[in-house]
Protein backbone atom coordinates (compact mmCIF):
# COMPACT_ATOMS: atom_id res chain seq x y z
CA UNK A 1 0.00 0.00 0.00
CA UNK A 2 1.33 3.21 -1.12
CA UNK A 3 1.74 6.32 1.54
CA UNK A 4 -0.83 8.64 -0.25
CA UNK A 5 -3.38 5.13 -0.17
CA UNK A 6 -2.63 5.23 3.92
CA UNK A 7 -2.85 9.15 5.20
CA UNK A 8 -6.46 9.14 5.00
CA UNK A 9 -7.21 5.71 6.74
CA UNK A 10 -4.73 7.53 9.71
CA UNK A 11 -6.50 10.49 9.02
CA UNK A 12 -10.05 9.16 10.16
CA UNK A 13 -8.92 7.17 12.55
CA UNK A 14 -7.34 9.77 14.45
CA UNK A 15 -10.45 11.98 14.48
CA UNK A 16 -12.15 8.95 15.71
CA UNK A 17 -10.13 8.99 18.69
CA UNK A 18 -10.48 12.60 19.73
CA UNK A 19 -14.10 12.36 19.02
CA UNK A 20 -14.04 9.34 21.50
CA UNK A 21 -11.89 10.65 24.22
CA UNK A 22 -13.60 14.10 23.98
CA UNK A 23 -17.08 11.77 24.50
CA UNK A 24 -15.49 10.00 27.17
CA UNK A 25 -13.66 12.70 29.17
CA UNK A 26 -16.73 14.96 28.92
CA UNK A 27 -18.61 11.89 31.08
CA UNK A 28 -15.73 11.41 33.40
CA UNK A 29 -16.51 15.09 33.89
CA UNK A 30 -19.90 14.56 34.40
CA UNK A 31 -19.55 11.17 36.68
CA UNK A 32 -16.18 13.10 38.74
CA UNK A 33 -16.72 17.08 38.62
CA UNK A 34 -16.86 18.96 41.54
CA UNK A 35 -20.84 19.19 40.79
CA UNK A 36 -21.41 15.98 40.39
CA UNK A 37 -23.72 13.67 42.50
CA UNK A 38 -20.61 11.29 43.10
CA UNK A 39 -18.14 13.39 43.98
CA UNK A 40 -20.46 15.18 46.18
CA UNK A 41 -21.67 12.12 47.79
CA UNK A 42 -17.83 11.20 48.22
CA UNK A 43 -17.01 14.89 49.77
CA UNK A 44 -19.82 14.06 52.01
CA UNK A 45 -18.68 10.58 53.25
CA UNK A 46 -15.09 11.87 53.44
CA UNK A 47 -16.71 15.00 55.77
CA UNK A 48 -18.49 12.57 57.78
CA UNK A 49 -15.48 9.68 58.67
CA UNK A 50 -13.14 12.71 59.36
CA UNK A 51 -16.09 14.16 61.39
CA UNK A 52 -16.13 10.70 63.35
CA UNK A 53 -12.30 10.67 63.61
CA UNK A 54 -12.22 13.87 65.32
CA UNK A 55 -15.28 13.15 67.40
CA UNK A 56 -13.52 9.87 69.26
CA UNK A 57 -9.87 11.72 69.28
CA UNK A 58 -11.95 14.12 71.49
CA UNK A 59 -13.30 11.79 73.28
CA UNK A 60 -10.28 9.75 73.66
CA UNK A 61 -8.34 12.44 74.85
CA UNK A 62 -11.38 13.37 77.20
CA UNK A 63 -10.91 9.77 78.34
CA UNK A 64 -7.28 10.01 79.12
CA UNK A 65 -6.68 13.35 79.91
CA UNK A 66 -9.66 14.03 82.44
CA UNK A 67 -8.33 11.26 84.72
CA UNK A 68 -5.22 12.47 84.56
CA UNK A 69 -5.95 15.79 85.38
CA UNK A 70 -7.86 14.80 88.60
CA UNK A 71 -4.21 12.79 89.54
CA UNK A 72 -2.42 15.78 88.92
CA UNK A 73 -4.94 17.73 91.50
CA UNK A 74 -4.34 15.16 93.84
CA UNK A 75 -0.73 15.02 93.67
CA UNK A 76 -0.38 19.17 93.77
CA UNK A 77 -2.55 18.87 97.09
CA UNK A 78 -0.90 16.09 98.76
CA UNK A 79 2.57 17.87 98.10
CA UNK A 80 0.89 21.70 99.72
CA UNK A 81 0.31 19.22 102.34
CA UNK A 82 3.48 17.82 103.06
CA UNK A 83 4.99 21.27 103.17
CA UNK A 84 2.96 22.34 105.33
CA UNK A 85 3.42 19.92 107.37
CA UNK A 86 7.66 20.52 106.97
CA UNK A 87 6.40 24.17 107.76
CA UNK A 88 5.28 22.74 111.13
CA UNK A 89 7.94 20.92 111.70
CA UNK A 90 10.94 23.17 111.53
CA UNK A 91 8.33 25.92 113.37
CA UNK A 92 8.49 22.97 115.99
CA UNK A 93 12.45 22.55 116.14
CA UNK A 94 12.78 26.23 116.49
CA UNK A 95 10.51 26.90 119.59
CA UNK A 96 11.96 24.28 121.16
CA UNK A 97 15.58 25.34 120.64
CA UNK A 98 14.87 28.31 121.70
CA UNK A 99 12.95 27.11 124.75
CA UNK A 100 15.85 25.24 126.02
CA UNK A 101 18.28 28.09 125.52
CA UNK A 102 16.09 30.30 127.62
CA UNK A 103 15.91 30.14 131.48
CA UNK A 104 12.80 28.29 133.32
CA UNK A 105 10.57 30.52 134.63
CA UNK A 106 12.05 33.78 132.97
CA UNK A 107 9.49 36.16 131.04
CA UNK A 108 11.40 34.75 127.61
CA UNK A 109 10.93 31.36 128.59
CA UNK A 110 7.06 31.83 129.12
CA UNK A 111 7.14 33.38 125.52
CA UNK A 112 8.14 30.30 124.12
CA UNK A 113 5.87 27.90 125.65
CA UNK A 114 2.90 30.34 124.41
CA UNK A 115 4.50 30.23 121.08
CA UNK A 116 4.16 26.37 121.07
CA UNK A 117 0.65 26.49 122.25
CA UNK A 118 0.08 28.79 119.15
CA UNK A 119 1.76 26.38 116.88
CA UNK A 120 -0.23 23.44 118.27
CA UNK A 121 -3.77 25.77 117.92
CA UNK A 122 -2.27 26.50 114.43
CA UNK A 123 -2.34 22.36 113.26
CA UNK A 124 -5.19 21.58 115.40
CA UNK A 125 -7.01 24.25 113.05
CA UNK A 126 -5.34 22.95 109.83
CA UNK A 127 -6.43 19.32 110.75
CA UNK A 128 -9.86 20.54 110.89
CA UNK A 129 -9.79 22.18 107.41
CA UNK A 130 -7.96 19.13 105.88
CA UNK A 131 -4.87 21.24 105.21
CA UNK A 132 -2.64 18.71 107.16
CA UNK A 133 -1.87 15.31 105.77
CA UNK A 134 -3.23 11.99 107.09
CA UNK A 135 -0.88 10.38 108.58
CA UNK A 136 1.45 13.64 109.66
CA UNK A 137 -1.75 14.81 111.46
CA UNK A 138 -3.04 11.54 113.22
CA UNK A 139 1.43 10.99 114.50
CA UNK A 140 1.38 14.59 115.97
CA UNK A 141 -2.28 13.91 117.83
CA UNK A 142 -1.05 10.91 119.03
CA UNK A 143 1.58 12.60 120.60
CA UNK A 144 -0.36 15.57 121.61
CA UNK A 145 -2.75 13.18 123.21
CA UNK A 146 -0.28 11.11 125.09
CA UNK A 147 0.04 11.04 128.88
CA UNK A 148 3.33 12.89 128.38
CA UNK A 149 2.31 15.34 125.67
CA UNK A 150 -1.12 16.24 127.57
CA UNK A 151 0.64 16.97 130.68
CA UNK A 152 3.33 19.30 128.94
CA UNK A 153 0.07 21.15 127.41
CA UNK A 154 -1.77 21.81 130.26
CA UNK A 155 1.52 22.96 131.88
CA UNK A 156 2.05 25.02 129.19
CA UNK A 157 -1.43 26.60 129.38
CA UNK A 158 -1.56 26.82 133.32
CA UNK A 159 1.47 28.96 132.50
CA UNK A 160 0.50 31.16 129.53
CA UNK A 161 -3.06 31.46 129.83
CA UNK A 162 -4.23 30.75 133.37
CA UNK A 163 -7.91 32.66 132.92
CA UNK A 164 -8.66 30.39 129.96
CA UNK A 165 -9.22 32.68 127.17
CA UNK A 166 -7.50 31.26 124.48
CA UNK A 167 -6.55 27.86 122.70
CA UNK A 168 -10.29 26.49 122.31
CA UNK A 169 -8.76 23.28 119.80
CA UNK A 170 -6.36 22.39 122.48
CA UNK A 171 -8.57 22.74 125.43
CA UNK A 172 -11.46 20.75 123.87
CA UNK A 173 -9.30 17.83 123.24
CA UNK A 174 -7.65 17.80 126.76
CA UNK A 175 -11.46 17.81 128.14
CA UNK A 176 -12.23 14.76 126.24
CA UNK A 177 -9.03 13.02 127.36
CA UNK A 178 -10.67 13.62 130.78
CA UNK A 179 -13.49 11.53 129.83
CA UNK A 180 -11.49 8.96 128.30
CA UNK A 181 -9.36 5.43 129.38
CA UNK A 182 -7.73 5.68 126.19
CA UNK A 183 -6.48 8.52 123.75
CA UNK A 184 -9.00 8.82 121.33
CA UNK A 185 -8.16 9.09 116.97
CA UNK A 186 -8.39 12.19 114.69
CA UNK A 187 -11.48 11.10 113.72
CA UNK A 188 -12.99 11.33 116.85
CA UNK A 189 -11.54 13.84 118.29
CA UNK A 190 -13.95 16.82 119.14
CA UNK A 191 -11.32 19.64 118.31
CA UNK A 192 -12.48 18.74 114.23
CA UNK A 193 -15.46 20.91 115.44
CA UNK A 194 -15.32 24.66 114.80
CA UNK A 195 -14.24 25.11 118.35
CA UNK A 196 -14.35 28.78 119.70
CA UNK A 197 -14.02 30.38 122.92
CA UNK A 198 -16.06 32.28 125.23
CA UNK A 199 -15.04 35.77 123.65
CA UNK A 200 -15.72 33.95 119.81
CA UNK A 201 -12.25 34.50 119.42
CA UNK A 202 -9.74 32.47 118.20
CA UNK A 203 -7.00 31.76 121.17
CA UNK A 204 -3.57 32.97 119.29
Amino acid sequence: MARSDFEPFCASLTGWLVETLAVEGQAAWILLGPSSPLSVGCMNLIVDIASLAITGLGVLIAAIGVPLFYAQLRLQNRQRKFELGNFYIQRFWEIDDAMLREPKGTDSHRRERHRYLRLCEDEYDAARYGWLDREHWSIWHEWLTSTHGASNLRSDLIAVDPDENGFPSIRVCLAQLEDETQPHSIESCNARKNAVDSSGTRGH
